[in-house]
């Protein structure tokens, strides 16, 4: 955007009308000449907005894809828990040191797949 919307022969000029036209029509030409300024900065603060943090549109895109990666998060998360209690189950029916080692080998990989998921998902 350009560093001013209101041209300065534009301002001046708004000067020299209320010069010309004397005190009768000061507030007509001062109120026009903010009028003009007060829209240029509507102008400018609604693309530094846009600029800053996107479209209306761009900004239900990603609210929308936020709800959907979270949906798949807590997915994963119960499908994982689903999956670990009857593993945990046969593990741990196993002679006493392979039942240990397999309810850690199985807790383990849970935490790694939903942290290795988790972190995929924030660095996007």
């Amino acid at each position: 955007m350009a560093t001013s919307d209101i041209p300065r022969d534009e301002a001046e000029a708004a000067l020299a009308a209320r010069r010309e036209l004397g005190p009768d029509f000061e507030d007509a030409v001062v109120e026009s000449f903010t009028e003009k300024l007060g829209e240029t900065i509507e102008r400018r603060v609604a693309a530094e907005v846009e600029r800053r943090i996107g479209s209306p549109e761009q900004q239900r895109r990603q609210s929308k894809d936020s709800a959907e990666e979270t949906n798949k998060a807590f997915i994963l998360a119960l499908a994982s828990l689903g999956l670990s209690i009857p593993l945990l189950g046969v593990v741990s029916n196993s002679s006493q040191d392979a039942g240990t080692l397999g309810v850690v080998l199985v807790l383990v990989t849970v935490i790694l797949v939903n942290l290795a998921f988790n972190l995929a998902r924030l660095r996007r």
